[in-house]
């Protein structure tokens, strides 16, 4: 400061808060000449109504225009603030926050937890209860997506379809490879490979299993009333290969002891791999069929067709869990829930509508829908949902089930939660 209150050349006249401002972010102004003092106040405000003023020979007039640009300075350093602000924020959120001591990742992190919050409480709380379920919840949010083969005679009954498209939407499920079965098998994998491509799905493996029976003999079945649904060959995608051994081969070998074989038809494909290739059917984790009824000792379809190959899988030990054809025939997909479909209005509701239509032109011998074959790929995840029995199983030449204490056991459906099951297939086919 010169005398009489002077600044020396080139100073710029700041108020005390905008003083104390400058230092904060080390705007070197006084340092500038004139004219960059001026240019550097004009590009940081974004206003060139702001004056500086510079002059030595009027201080009075240099301190009058800095006070009527005091509040275009205030309102600069707010935007300054408020954009260093939105940055901290928007960079607080693109980045994970580090792990809390309260966050609960894995079991030893419950029992920390629990000792340092809940034990301390008073009165006491009743800790082995939630240590338990937090354990299982813990355990389920952590544990990976079960690997799946589905093999399906796709194209007959609608639920084959239904359960595809259930298998496709679930997280907890990984869908690695699709093979078909029953008589028409190209004319099944060609549903198949047009169902992936609208479901945006074509990284899904797929290819056709089997025409004959596990004996040789050929099938004799209607007609696969869906394969319009397939149009042109052109139009969509081949198979990975010509036939679902060779499948079965790159999946398990690539997965090996973590790939479960879901049927939900006639179960030729699973019985070729156990008498062709026991080693490479040893890599299986387990399979989950959709058949039987060993209750009221009548054939059901799946076993029907190809009794021989039931009775294979059935004798192996490697058939885990089957969705009994009294128990599965509960979970009835009725009208108003197609009509959900048609309202959701997706690729996949979509598809599904429209192979119900091709469906409905030939079946006269059920109310609707009936989602069987979902139950041995809800009861993958959720075994919860669904009440069991230990049971062996044989299989005579008509297809007919019995249950004997030669074979190994299975976990074999006795009843199941028919709403919950209901409505975690209708939450994923409506997402």
């Amino acid at each position: 400061m010169l005398p009489g209150g002077r600044r020396p050349p080139g100073a710029v006249w700041l108020r005390p808060q905008q003083e104390r401002a400058r230092r904060f972010y080390k705007l070197k102004v006084p340092s500038l000449s004139r004219e960059t003092s001026r240019s550097t106040l004009s590009q940081l405000s974004g206003n060139s109504a702001i004056r500086v003023a510079a002059s030595t020979s009027e201080p009075r007039a240099c301190k009058t225009t800095c006070w009527r640009s005091s509040l275009q300075a205030r309102t600069l350093w707010w935007k300054i603030a408020v954009g260093l602000a939105a940055a901290v924020i928007a960079h607080a959120a693109e980045s994970l926050p580090p792990k809390q001591p309260y966050d609960v990742e894995n079991a030893a992190d419950v029992d920390r937890t629990i000792a340092t919050t809940l034990a301390p409480r008073r009165p006491p709380i009743d800790l082995p209860p939630i240590t338990t379920a937090w354990k299982a919840i813990v355990a389920d949010s952590t544990r990976p997506p079960i690997k799946v083969i589905f093999d399906t005679d796709i194209g007959t009954d609608i639920d084959d379809a239904i359960a595809l498209a259930f298998a496709l939407g679930r997280p907890e499920l990984k869908v690695c490879a699709v093979t078909t079965s029953r008589g028409e098998v190209g004319q099944r994998a060609a549903i198949v490979s047009r169902l992936l491509q609208v479901t945006g799905r074509t990284d899904v493996l797929f290819a056709p299993g089997s025409p004959k029976r596990v004996d040789g003999s050929v099938l004799r079945d209607k007609p696969v009333d869906q394969f319009p649904f397939a149009g042109p060959e052109s139009d969509r995608p081949g198979p990975a290969c010509a036939e679902a051994q060779e499948l079965f081969r790159r999946v398990i070998e690539a997965n090996r002891g973590e790939v479960w074989l879901v049927v939900v038809g006639p179960m030729t494909n699973a019985a070729i791999l156990i008498r062709d290739h026991p080693e490479l059917a040893a890599g299986l984790k387990g399979i989950a069929c959709m058949g039987g009824e060993p209750t009221r000792a009548s054939v059901e379809t799946n076993i029907g067709n190809d009794p021989a190959a039931a009775e294979i899988v059935c004798r192996s030990g490697l058939l885990k869990f089957a969705g009994t054809d009294d128990v599965t025939r509960r979970l009835l997909v009725p009208l108003p829930d197609i009509n959900r479909l048609r309202a959701t209005d997706t690729p996949l509701a979509r598809a599904l509508v429209e192979l119900h239509r091709l469906w409905r032109i030939q079946q006269n011998t059920k109310p609707g829908p009936v989602g069987f074959d979902v139950c041995p790929l809800a009861w993958l995840f959720a075994p919860e949902l669904f009440t069991t029995v230990a049971q062996g199983w044989t299989v005579d030449a008509r297809g007919i089930t019995a249950p004997s204490s030669s074979a190994p056991p299975i976990v074999v459906s006795s009843d199941m939660n028919v709403v919950a099951v209901h409505r975690l297939l209708m939450d994923t086919l409506t997402r």
